[in-house]
């Protein structure tokens, strides 16, 4: 199957979070619905909010971030 890659997503209040990549069109669709309204979060979203986001080997799309 190979490794996860994740996405960071913002909601309406600016909050950050990450998603997998391949979990965008639920978060668009989520983003949109009451769920979203009343701040059920998906269980696939994790806040990054007030910490701190580290990684090795970014990219951005296929491209490596040099």
């Amino acid at each position: 199957m190979g490794e996860i890659r994740y996405t960071e997503v913002t909601d309406d209040s600016s909050h950050h979070y990450i998603i997998p990549v391949d979990r965008i069109k639920d978060w668009n669709e989520w983003y949109y619905s009451e769920d979203a309204e009343l701040g059920h979060l998906p269980d696939y979203a994790r806040s990054i909010d007030g910490g701190t986001l580290t990684f090795t080997n970014p990219k951005i799309g296929d491209r490596n971030v040099d």
